[in-house]
């Protein structure tokens, strides 16, 4: 077995907050962008 740990770092324990709110509300935000996307293409396939 290895002899090397694992270890785990927190973005929010570890960078300025405003660095670490944007790292992670980018990929919530692209997320939120991209259901709502899938939504619109969704309705308009079934609409017709």
């Amino acid at each position: 077995m290895s002899d090397k740990t694992t270890q785990s770092q927190s973005v929010l324990g570890e960078m300025q907050p405003s660095k670490a709110i944007v790292k992670l509300a980018v990929p919530a935000t692209l997320a939120l962008l991209a259901k709502a996307v899938y939504n619109i293409v969704d309705t308009a396939y079934i609409g017709i």
